[in-house]
């Protein structure tokens, strides 16, 4: 009898455990999280600086061939940030990177429509970093010739383009055979060509710039849709992108 007793309460609370264990959530994997956060009506944008540090070390880092244009926090579930070059990342709260890895085709959200943006490549991604000792020969003696001041600072391959971040700021584009291809506008959208900005709004802009950052020397302009980019060199040798409305007042600083 006693065992009996025994066996029934043993077999009780090993179906308790099972219980408690199935009752748990299953975690959610990346495709499902970013599903989550882009049909989140939570979602609201935010100013750059209020991100997790790891992400802005992953953006600056990995991604210096373009710039953090906008971000939106979901909260309790992570971030969406919008590169200028047509790519979204997405991140958890913690910082940590998620990539979607099926097929938008078949996604009742996406519809085909690729979450990372409509120029993601898949094969490709968003590319890889390279040591500076990776670099060819022939990139080493074109940045020696050309860009004799210069220094490499970062370098990444993206397909069978490498690009090469040399201080400046100034990013040079090479070719599958490592020739060189021209310097690479981290202002330019993937497909959103830049436009030019109406000569009256361009002198507001400069007289603004030559009042606010007079230590600053201005390298290119561009606009798009409804935003005017400015990119800046800055006396340490780094870069700022000031944003301004169509009317050349300033909305935002990016780096």
């Amino acid at each position: 009898m006693k065992n009996l007793l025994f066996i029934s309460l043993l077999f009780l609370s090993l179906t308790a455990c099972n219980r408690d264990a199935n009752d748990e959530p299953a975690e959610l994997t990346d495709d499902q999280l970013i599903e989550n956060m882009v049909v989140s009506e939570e979602a609201r944008e935010v100013e750059p600086e209020t991100l997790p540090a790891e992400i802005v070390e992953d953006i600056s880092r990995n991604y210096f061939e373009t710039f953090l244009e906008a971000v939106e926090e979901v909260p309790a579930q992570g971030y969406i940030a919008y590169l200028a070059d047509g790519n979204t990342l997405y991140y958890d709260t913690n910082g940590r990177t998620l990539e979607f890895r099926g097929d938008p085709d078949q996604s009742s959200v996406f519809r085909g429509v690729h979450p990372h943006g409509r120029c993601f490549r898949r094969l490709v991604r968003f590319g890889r970093l390279l040591p500076a000792t990776d670099l060819s020969a022939t990139i080493e003696t074109y940045i020696a010739d050309n860009y004799p001041e210069e220094s490499i600072r970062s370098a990444k391959a993206i397909g069978d383009t490498t690009l090469v971040l040399i201080t400046g700021p100034t990013i040079l584009a090479f070719d599958v055979n490592d020739e060189y291809i021209g310097e690479r506008n981290p202002l330019e959208h993937c497909t959103d060509r830049c436009g030019l900005v109406r000569p009256t709004t361009l002198a507001t802009i400069t007289d603004y710039i030559e009042t606010n950052f007079p230590n600053v020397e201005v390298r290119t302009t561009c606009r798009r849709a409804f935003r005017i980019f400015v990119l800046v060199s800055r006396p340490d040798g780094d870069r700022a992108i000031l944003m301004f409305n169509l009317n050349g007042d300033l909305i935002g600083v990016r780096f």
